[in-house]
């Protein structure tokens, strides 16, 4: 009995020398991630807007660390309405100029400023305020081509467009209800404009000397708001009544 009870004591200890062994002797692994696998499992993020596919360096045991390497092509916008159908950023131009217009309540484009696209793309909002007006003479004698008044704008000021000679496109919100004094006075190349049913107010030689400008508004007839001379010297062109644009 006594030699039986020796004999699995010592088939014991010889196990745990034998694991004790190697495990001393095994090395462990550091992992060094260097490679650059494109596999889903590696894959940190996908490609949006404005930033390429992302995926983690890997080691070669199969393990991914926390640094990432880029693949491919941004997706870039696309822009339905000056909205993006994927990341609903709102396409606006930048480097235009503000102030804040306490009559209107939030930010009036003031200038120009920085911006150089031929094709302006008013923003909704400035500073985290809405963009509420189009100040006096914001783009006096400006070269741009085209200008898209987006939906928080109620007022434009005196001379904003006036001489703006290549501008041909003129978008106006539904939210706009003023129209001051020689707005798009001498606008030579501007051949239309749609004035929505929201508009009051319209003075003096808004339109005038726009000689090849017809003006199609969505009211019925001329509101009482309407100076009798806010289309001087148009005459050729008179303007369009209860227009609809579908």
């Amino acid at each position: 009995m006594r030699r039986r009870i020796f004999r699995v004591l010592s088939l014991i200890i010889a196990i745990l020398s034998f694991s004790t062994f190697f495990a001393c002797t095994e090395e462990v692994h550091e992992h060094i991630f260097y490679k650059k696998d494109v596999e889903q499992k590696y894959l940190a993020q996908e490609a949006n807007c404005t930033e390429k596919s992302k995926y983690y360096y890997s080691c070669d045991c199969g393990e991914h660390g926390t640094e990432t390497f880029d693949v491919g092509e941004s997706l870039g916008h696309s822009y339905e309405n000056y909205v993006c159908t994927i990341c609903e950023e709102e396409q606006c131009s930048e480097g235009l100029a503000f102030l804040f217009d306490y009559a209107t309540g939030g930010y009036a484009v003031k200038g120009i400023g920085e911006c150089k696209d031929s094709e302006i793309i008013i923003p909704l909002v400035y500073n985290d305020k809405p963009v509420t007006a189009i100040y006096q003479d914001a783009f006096y004698f400006e070269n741009f081509t085209s200008i898209v008044i987006k939906g928080n704008v109620i007022k434009i000021y005196d001379n904003a467009f006036w001489s703006c000679k290549n501008l041909e496109n003129v978008v106006l919100p539904s939210s706009l209800t003023t129209i001051n004094k020689n707005a798009f006075t001498n606008c030579e190349s501007l051949e239309k404009i749609v004035i929505p049913s929201s508009v009051t107010t319209v003075e003096k030689n808004a339109f005038t000397c726009c000689k090849n400008l017809t003006i199609y508004c969505e009211i019925a007839s001329k509101p009482s708001g309407w100076k009798n001379e806010w289309n001087y010297n148009n005459s050729n062109n008179p303007p369009i009544w209860n227009y609809r644009t579908n």
